[in-house]
């Protein structure tokens, strides 16, 4: 399930759709067991990209490093329950941006245990929640739900479907919080529907925020 998020922010924007908040802790961004990602680290890592990208880009920046940093602190600890080996990052750079590895990482952890789960045909509020994705990225026009509605499948989609239920019992395992600020947090698929390609973005979860976000 290749995937070049961070990329994809600073050559366009990105519209994305996912958790409650963070352990009474507003300078925090995100928890996931005893591992943390304070405010702090993310506005470092946002800092090493140019001015003019993160002019633009920031708040889709920002998301995009919490979700990785919390997917792969997942994925480690599925695959260390499951006795997965996750390969050596190889981000292609002699010196990346900690952002850029960060997303390398994810993904070498992500695309190790993104086999596990049962796949599973995308029910009527999964293909919705599809739809809303690619509408919110203006890929499909909102009235034409009913003419592609069988086209929202896949290979790809079931997988993550199914991977997307491991990952929520994950969740709630390992005590996962993320800051307002940063949400929503979701599972980002490939998938084309209709002669165009996209990246949608299934929630893992919808629940309200219990904390007030404070600037730190």
């Amino acid at each position: 399930m290749p995937r070049r998020l961070l990329a994809a922010a600073v050559a366009g924007a990105l519209a994305v759709t996912g958790l409650a908040g963070c352990r009474e802790v507003p300078t925090v961004a995100a928890y996931v067991g005893g591992a943390q990602l304070t405010n702090a680290q993310v506005e470092n890592m946002l800092n090493q990209f140019e001015a003019d990208v993160r002019s633009s880009k920031a708040a889709d920046i920002r998301e995009i490093i919490v979700r990785d940093f919390v997917l792969n602190q997942l994925s480690r600890q599925l695959a260390k329950e499951h006795g997965i080996t996750i390969p050596a990052t190889d981000t292609g750079q002699p010196a990346p941006l900690a952002a850029v590895r960060l997303e390398a990482d994810e993904q070498a952890a992500f695309n190790a245990i993104q086999h596990l789960g049962t796949p599973q045909p995308p029910s009527e509020a999964d293909r919705r929640e599809v739809w809303e994705s690619l509408v919110a990225q203006q890929k499909v026009d909102p009235g034409d739900y009913n003419a592609d509605h069988d086209r929202i499948d896949s290979p790809e989609l079931q997988q993550a479907l199914g991977l997307r239920v491991v990952l929520k019992d994950a969740l709630n395992r390992y005590q996962v919080s993320v800051n307002p600020r940063y949400q929503p947090l979701a599972l980002p698929v490939p998938l084309t529907v209709g002669g165009t390609g996209a990246v949608v973005f299934l929630p893992l979860d919808t629940a309200p925020s219990a904390v007030v976000d404070q600037q730190g």
